[in-house]
């Protein structure tokens, strides 16, 4: 949707909003203060941070996964995922990007350079979000279908969760709630209309 979409903080604790309606990305340090950080992203909608504090954007507009590195440069970093919607790290650090093409919906991990490779086929209508547990299983919301697939270190797929409406992001929490994953769920109950919940979902593993 329009508007602001996607959050992700640095090591530093500022936080990174993407607004696809504006496309731009804006920082938001911890006393409140913004800044723009950029004004040409091509309709962002997922954002993510590696371990040496470079920021990954998902760009729907371009089909590309643009690097905004510390020092303010930006690069374009994977091609060729048509949609690309979600973004996670692996344990290992290897970074997988899923898609959401109506009927050609799957899971890329990307190799080094940026090369998209084929995880798991594409066999979904919307995969919009993702999350690792500490064992390497992914996590991926189907927003279309309603359900949450885990997939494993091998890339084997089973139904997690189903009978959401429109789950759209996911995330592990912390401390007692690290074997929780939380879902953003759109709530859809007929056309138009959105209730939208925050989902609890205990999955024996930590992420």
């Amino acid at each position: 949707s329009l508007g602001p979409n996607a959050l992700a903080f640095d090591t530093a604790g500022t936080l990174y909003l993407s607004n696809a309606a504006t496309y731009s990305i804006l920082t938001v340090s911890p006393n409140g203060a913004t800044q723009a950080l950029a004004a040409d992203v091509n309709y962002p909608v997922a954002m993510i941070f590696d371990r040496d504090n470079v920021l990954y954007v998902a760009q729907i507009g371009s089909d590309t996964v643009d690097r905004i590195h510390p020092d303010g440069r930006r690069d374009t970093w994977v091609t060729g995922i048509r949609n690309p919607t979600g973004l996670a790290f692996s344990p290992s650090g290897q970074l997988y990007v899923c898609n959401s093409d109506r009927g050609n919906s799957g899971i890329y991990r990307i190799q080094a350079g940026g090369a998209p490779e084929v995880f798991v086929a594409p066999f979904a209508d919307a995969l919009e979000g993702m999350a690792f547990d500490q064992e390497g299983y992914l996590y991926v919301a189907e927003g279309y279908q309603g359900v949450i697939y885990r997939i494993s270190p091998a890339g084997e797929r089973i139904v997690f969760t189903r009978g959401l409406a429109g789950p759209v992001d996911l995330a592990f929490g912390r401390g007692e709630y690290a074997k929780t994953l939380f879902a953003v769920n759109q709530g859809i109950e007929y056309p138009g209309y959105y209730s939208q919940q925050v989902i609890a979902i205990p999955t024996g593993r930590a992420g």
